[in-house]
């Protein structure tokens, strides 16, 4: 019988689905991750300063271009608005 919190079946055998890290990363984390990474250096931005300027994390910026995570909608615009770019230039 599994344990309905954990998972884990009396045997100890592990419930087969994994981890909610196993996910497929979305299309659309992709085209953001691309045109970020594309506009951040067309405007000679480092992670760094981007993320200042956004007042965000640099973290927040590296997991968006290494397509890790799901960035908050709150955090896109600060970074579209800090680069003077429409929120769909970086979702196109």
């Amino acid at each position: 019988m599994s344990d309905i919190i954990t998972g884990h079946s009396d045997s100890g055998t592990a419930d087969k689905t994994g981890p909610v890290t196993d996910r497929v990363p979305s299309p659309l984390l992709g085209k953001l991750a691309v045109n970020l990474k594309k506009e951040r250096k067309k405007q000679r931005y480092s992670q760094k300063r981007l993320a200042e300027d956004a007042g965000i994390s640099r973290l927040i910026i590296s997991n968006i271009e290494r397509r890790c995570g799901d960035p908050r909608l709150s955090s896109m615009e600060k970074i579209a608005s800090t680069l003077g770019v429409p929120l769909s230039a970086l979702l196109k």
